[in-house]
């Protein structure tokens, strides 16, 4: 899906526990993780257009890829499953994004669910 600019915003208190518990247990292989110091002033200037949880932390220029710094998973309040990836480009994170697995929208994953695709985490 594309991404819509927003009205830029802080990140939100559930934002912030997703990514850091995704970071927490799954970190991906070899990648070199951003500084945490910068969760504290993440702000948000885009969104995903399908209407997901999905969020930008910059904006990707022409031609610049992000590289996945953690790849997990979780569930919606309604119990739905949901893929978690975050990105980040030049030691900064770029994006968090919400991955459904049904032809609807997903909200942000319980932060308390978000764990290692091997299990670490799991409450």
């Amino acid at each position: 899906m594309g991404r819509s600019p927003i009205a830029v915003r802080a990140i939100s208190a559930e934002e912030r526990a997703v990514l850091e518990r995704a970071l927490q247990y799954a970190p991906a292989d070899g990648a070199d993780l951003p500084s945490l110091d910068q969760l504290d002033s993440l702000q948000v200037v885009g969104k995903c257009q399908c209407g997901c949880a999905s969020v930008d932390f910059q904006h990707l220029k022409s031609g610049e890829i992000a590289d996945v710094v953690a790849d997990a998973i979780g569930e919606t309040r309604a119990g739905e499953r949901v893929g978690i990836i975050v990105f980040a480009l030049g030691g900064n994170f770029q994006g968090l994004e919400i991955v459904g697995y049904s032809d609807n929208p997903v909200p942000l994953p319980v932060p308390s669910t978000v764990r290692g695709w091997d299990g670490q985490g799991a409450a």
